[in-house]
């Protein structure tokens, strides 16, 4: 849970939803979220509809339409079912990927080299330091050595960040094929009907195109348009 959390702050997701569909449906168009809106509220027409939350904040409107909870239901059903219907060649790509993105063994001995570099640019720079201090230099010529071990040391560690990052999105997404593998084989039957508990576990987002398609986006990274 704290994995799916964490994942939703940094897509920008809000956490406090209750309806399946929130922090889910997104516009193909602009990348915003949908939300519930309702038309005729006060009438026997009342209509419960999902739109682009940004439809109408920018002067070029989004051309993307609405949809029912129905109709977003009733598509996962058919997608998840088509997902099924190739389960056993599914969870074997899933654990090959699995499988590679554990395997952070090379990221590890480049953030190893780097550590390296920093260290012999702090030693060279504690020295040219030190020979400043006691010997006649051209400032000139110190300030330019000096600036010269500065730019070392942050391009190391900005690299070093940057493995460190991509490490950490690997394990991320590593520990997502491994849950979505365990519920796949958990499901024992294709779906009748709409479980909550199913589209929580293995959807990631849904898209919705201008033209009305729905783009289911499993957490294996299969993606299903219905």
């Amino acid at each position: 849970m704290q994995v799916e959390l964490q994942r939703r702050k940094k897509l920008g997701r809000p956490n406090g939803c209750q309806n399946p569909l929130s922090a889910k449906l997104v516009c193909s168009e602009c990348g915003g979220y949908y939300g519930p809106k309702v038309w005729a509220s006060n009438t026997k027409h009342r209509k419960v509809i999902w739109q682009c939350n940004d439809k109408y904040k920018e002067v070029d409107r989004c051309s993307t339409p609405y949809v029912t909870e129905d109709e977003v239901k009733e598509k996962f059903i058919i997608a998840f079912n088509t997902l099924f219907g190739v389960k056993e060649e599914l969870i074997k790509n899933c654990e090959i990927a699995t499988k590679h993105l554990a395997d952070h063994s090379k990221i590890d001995e480049e953030i190893d080299k780097l550590h390296d570099e920093i260290a012999v640019v702090v030693e060279e720079s504690k020295k040219a330091i030190y020979e400043n201090a006691h010997k006649a230099m051209s400032q000139d010529e110190w300030e330019k050595q000096h600036e010269a071990y500065v730019a070392r040391h942050e391009k190391a560690t900005e690299k070093v960040k940057a493995l460190e990052e991509m490490k950490s999105e690997r394990q991320s997404r590593s520990h997502t094929l491994k849950g979505f593998i365990r519920d796949i084989e958990g499901c024992g039957r294709v779906l009748d009907e709409f479980d909550e508990r199913i589209w929580t576990l293995t959807i990631d987002k849904v898209v919705v195109k201008e033209d009305g398609e729905i783009v289911f986006c499993f957490k294996d990274g299969t993606e299903v348009e219905e």
